[in-house]
């Protein structure tokens, strides 16, 4: 298995690689900490206006918060390029450290039983990307929904109860794009693993298929294979499309109640007219993460679902192979009584086969079909 002994525990190479990241990870949370610290900017700025400068009327003050505002956006812009920059870092080491391993594993013939196939490459790249992209931001800028929410809660309890009313519709309709797509998609992802499997099966045989004129039958099941898995990416992403614009329409709508309920309470005098203007960029910040974690949600299956076959297919493989040390090569190749079979059988294709060659000298193997003329190179 290809696991890694730490004291007792078993840890599999896939996650010994994504533990190898952690400082990364822990690094990209605290830029998003800050990040969304910096979110505050705006709806504090809109604040002092409409409270302190159109009541004061004072330019000198306008002139100071822009500046401070302008300042801190630019230093949040600079935070979400650290962050992009780190993670985009943390993908390319994921990459060295796992590509080169999975891609032997898919052409090791002795794999194929265990069910390693070319998807396991798709599949280190749907993990990679996740990580690097803007699902895993959004999971990282979600925890930060209750910290607005209860900002909304200090403006006004009506507010707070109206943002959290909109929270709870949002994350309903994410619980149902899950449970409509995760079926869906999880067969897509198996018709479609089934369909490269067979084209690579078929691309080995290519030139006996196609001089028995097989061609227009292979590709027909292959477009049969090919065609489902595109059938259901497409419930899937209708599925989900709805849900989406559903979220979108939540989220728009319930910004403009907060207008109007937050005009209401001004002409009651209980909140100022700052106060309406920062709540509403405070619930948009609020329920923008949950947004995008809808809107992510295909991904984030997606991306779960290739970690999950990616891991058996790395814990189905030896973690290294043992090599015999060779001495330095001295032109002379001499073999002795070898034999050679195919993988999981136990006859023998050639067998008892010795010869001696000498610097510069040339060996040509002659014989009719099926005799064994290809091992020879593999030998």
């Amino acid at each position: 298995m290809a696991q890694v002994n730490n004291g007792t525990a078993k840890i599999s190479v896939l996650k010994q690689a994504l533990r190898s990241c952690r400082g990364a990870f822990y690094a990209t949370a605290v830029f998003s900490f800050f990040i969304n610290l910096l979110m505050f900017v705006q709806p504090l700025y809109m604040l002092q206006v409409y409270d302190r400068v159109l009541v004061s009327r004072s330019e000198q003050t306008l002139v100071l918060l822009t500046v401070i505002a302008a300042g801190m956006l630019l230093l949040m812009a600079l935070l979400e390029l650290v962050r992009s920059r780190v993670l985009v870092r943390v993908g390319a080491h994921l990459d060295r450290q796992l590509s080169l391993r999975v891609f032997r594993a898919v052409f090791d013939p002795a794999n194929r039983k265990a069910g390693v196939g070319p998807q396991a490459l798709q599949d280190l790249n749907t993990v990679r990307e996740f990580l690097t992209g803007a699902g895993f931001i959004s999971f990282c800028d979600a925890p930060w929904t209750p910290i607005f929410l209860v900002i909304a809660f200090a403006i006004h309890p009506w507010l707070g109860v109206l943002s959290v009313v909109a929270m709870i519709i949002l994350v309903i309709l994410a619980v149902l794009n899950e449970i409509s797509t995760r079926e869906t998609l999880r067969d897509a992802g198996k018709m479609q693993g089934a369909a490269s499997q067979y084209a690579q099966n078929s691309m080995r045989s290519a030139e006996a298929l196609q001089a028995m004129g097989m061609m227009p039958g292979i590709a027909a099941r292959w477009s049969r294979k090919h065609g489902r898995m595109l059938e259901l990416q497409a419930l899937a992403s209708d599925r989900a499309g709805l849900i989406v614009g559903l979220s979108k329409f939540t989220r728009i709508f319930v910004q403009v109640l907060v207008l109007g309920l937050g005009a209401y309470l001004s002409i009651e005098n209980l909140i100022t007219g700052g106060m309406i203007i920062a709540c509403s960029i405070i619930l948009g910040r609020a329920l923008q993460p949950v947004e995008m974690v809808i809107g992510q949600w295909k991904f984030l299956i997606n991306a779960r679902a290739a970690y999950g076959r990616l891991n058996e297919a790395l814990s189905a493989v030896p973690q290294d192979h043992s090599t015999m040390a060779l001495p330095r090569p001295e032109g002379r190749l001499v073999a002795e009584r070898m034999i050679a079979m195919q993988p999981g059988t136990q006859i023998a294709i050639l067998k008892g086969v010795s010869f001696a060659l000498e610097p510069g000298e040339v060996l040509g193997v002659i014989g009719p079909s099926a005799a064994g003329k290809s091992t020879w190179p593999a030998l």
